[in-house]
């Protein structure tokens, strides 16, 4: 594909557009990966909160019965809570990598398959790490470049010298940080279409359109925070625990008075009978909701990826 048809191919409105297109050309396959993708990802975060509430709970009584001291008790099960927070961080990931990896298949490929290929889910993994573990590196390492760059200025030039440049440390972190996730954006959807990794031709085939690319991902964004702020005033009527569980987490004033809120109440609905599928229910809602708002969000690298090959391009 040559480079003008690379560089013309993708504009915004056919990006930000293109879960729309995939919607209307096959709906069966789009309601398919909505429910599957509600299903897997909605019983992961059940599961993950099942792990987490009752060391947090036992961890905030520990802080509680010693008066705020962090005693070695509480520390021991602030470790067991982490320990359950970051297992289920990795089954949450390992559930999004699937249905991803489904979502992926109907945008670049046109097939509606649920059932795991190795391949797809492996690329996708693998893509995810990269991503995120390069956005995450880039902020770790701007962090130590302000504390050491602005601790060295602040003792040659003064405090307010060494405030300067550490924020301008962080400004170009920050940069750098979205610079890298908008570069790599088309990756998943490109090594998907192809069916081998590709990461390396995304993230240097994406350069040549940056700029269209990084304004329909600032648009797609104002649409998903107005889009969450819709979905979390619904979800509070969803039946259930989880309507009371999302009311809570938007009280601010009581999450700061009784940090232990939300672990109390996944607690007292998990001991209800089924309460735990209660609780799926509920986030299986949401996830639905959601759907039409990660799908427009997906699309725009997927059609990205479909523009730097336009033999695999669908519907």
């Amino acid at each position: 594909m040559s480079q003008a048809s690379e560089e013309g191919g993708f504009a915004l409105g056919r990006a930000l557009g293109f879960w729309w297109q995939v919607l209307r050309a096959r709906p069966i396959g789009f309601v398919i990966a909505s429910v599957f993708q509600a299903v897997i990802t909605a019983g992961a975060s059940v599961w993950m909160l099942a792990m987490t509430a009752g060391p947090s709970l036992a961890y905030f009584e520990a802080l509680e019965a010693s008066g705020g001291q962090v005693t070695p008790e509480a520390i021991g099960l602030m470790g067991q809570q982490q320990l359950t927070l970051w297992a289920g961080v990795v089954i949450t990931l390992v559930a999004f990598t699937f249905s991803e990896a489904v979502w992926l298949r109907l945008f670049a490929k046109g097939r509606t398959r649920i059932l795991p290929t190795g391949g797809d889910e492996l690329r996708v993994f693998f893509i995810l790490l990269i991503t995120f573990g390069g956005m995450f590196a880039l902020l770790l390492l701007a962090a130590i470049l302000a504390a050491v760059l602005g601790g060295i200025a602040g003792a040659t030039i003064g405090a307010a010298g060494g405030v300067l440049i550490g924020a301008l440390i962080g400004i170009a972190g920050f940069v750098a940080v979205i610079w890298f996730g908008v570069r790599a954006t088309p990756a998943a959807g490109l090594s998907v279409a192809r069916g081998r990794f590709a990461f390396g031709s995304a993230f240097a085939r994406s350069a040549r359109i940056f700029w269209p690319l990084l304004g329909a991902l600032f648009v797609a964004l104002l649409i998903y925070i107005i889009g969450v702020i819709a979905i979390m005033a619904l979800a509070v009527f969803i039946p259930g625990p989880v309507g009371p569980l999302i009311a809570a987490s938007l009280d601010l004033n009581a999450a700061i008075n009784d940090p232990s809120l939300q672990y109390r109440l996944i607690q007292e609905a998990l001991d209800q009978p089924g309460g735990f599928l209660a609780l799926w229910f509920g986030y299986a809602v949401m996830a639905l909701l959601y759907s039409p708002i990660m799908a427009m969000w997906r699309g725009i690298g997927v059609r990205a990826a479909l523009d730097f090959d336009a033999e695999n391009e669908t519907p």
